[in-house]
């Protein structure tokens, strides 16, 4: 949704996203490229399409602007945010069994500990 409503990033500046929070499969793509757009500040599809010409990773920025999102501009932002939320308590999820998983073979290091309670207190 970013890449075809760039202007959307303005709205993380009114609610950061802890982008540290992300772990997923591609999540480092992900990253960068959100970081990318917020940093670009352009509210154009095409600033942005133009900006990734010839870079690494245009072929993607390409493919995900041709997709075809169907929402309503009325329930854009509310949709957007939705979907921060869900690749957040997604991620989430992932850490805390990947530090159960942890936590039953090896054991857990002071920091993990402290990870693994706050996960589990957000459950």
């Amino acid at each position: 949704m970013l890449i075809q409503y760039p202007q959307l990033q303005k709205i993380l500046r009114q609610h950061p996203v802890d982008l540290a929070e992300f772990e997923f499969s591609g999540a480092e793509k992900f990253k960068e490229i959100f970081n990318h757009i917020v940093t670009l500040r352009s509210d154009s599809p095409a600033i942005l399409l133009e900006d990734y010409r010839g870079h690494s990773d245009e072929l993607i920025i390409k493919q995900l602007a041709a997709l075809v999102i169907d929402v309503p501009a009325e329930g854009l932002e509310a949709e957007f945010m939705g979907a921060i939320d869900k690749l957040l308590a997604e991620s989430r999820d992932y850490r805390f069994k990947r530090l159960s998983n942890k936590l039953e073979k090896t054991g857990l290091n002071e920091e993990e500990k402290k990870e693994f309670t706050r996960l589990s207190m957000m459950k």
